[in-house]
């Protein structure tokens, strides 16, 4: 299985952006999140995930919009755990949304994808993607 990663930040009128067939290169060692705040959308509805450390730890939060960015239902941990999340990213199309972040629950940094099929109402649990088919 081969997983293709993009990431893209933009300040002003520049756009930097790093492309990866092989996922981001994180050390074991590496404590401070990537602070971006990634969106989606799909028609009226505007999607954010970020990262937030008032649980004590890195977690990753989950907004949405269904007015266009009007107002923003309460935020949901997406992440939801005691290890580190940081790094995310979410796509949208329709009524799908998937949200991929970097995780160290497992004792070394992997990635991890949670999808919903509802326009974001509820997610399935999350899902270690095998990195180990990349080469």
């Amino acid at each position: 299985m081969l997983f293709f990663i993009q990431t893209t930040l933009v300040i002003g009128s520049s756009v930097i952006s790093h492309s990866s067939a092989s996922g981001i290169s994180l050390q074991d060692s590496c404590c401070k999140p990537l602070l971006l705040s990634p969106m989606a959308s799909s028609g009226d509805n505007l999607y954010i995930v970020w990262p937030d450390n008032k649980t004590g730890n890195w977690e990753l939060f989950f907004t949405k919009s269904a007015n266009g960015g009007d107002t923003f239902e309460t935020p949901i941990n997406i992440s939801n755990n005691t290890s580190f999340s940081a790094n995310a990213t979410i796509l949208s199309h329709e009524n799908h949304i998937s949200i991929t972040w970097w995780d160290n629950k497992t004792g070394k940094i992997e990635p991890f994808v949670r999808s919903s099929h509802d326009f974001g109402e509820t997610f399935g649990d999350p899902l270690m993607l095998n990195i180990s088919s990349i080469g």
